[in-house]
């Protein structure tokens, strides 16, 4: 069988990798930013996804 995967060709340019574009706020609020508590941070993530928080 290793020998059979040795003489597969694969044509690479057959596959391609789907872009999008990045998710940037007009006011240069990022999602991550180190300088935010643990607590801050996760509300941030979970406004970011739709998340209600209490």
């Amino acid at each position: 069988m290793v020998d059979e995967l040795k003489h597969i060709e694969i044509d690479p340019t057959q596959y391609t990798v789907d872009r999008y574009l990045p998710h940037v706020s007009e006011d240069d609020t990022w999602l991550f930013n180190s300088g935010r508590d643990y607590i801050s941070q996760i509300g941030f993530y979970k406004a970011h996804k739709g998340i209600k928080t209490e």
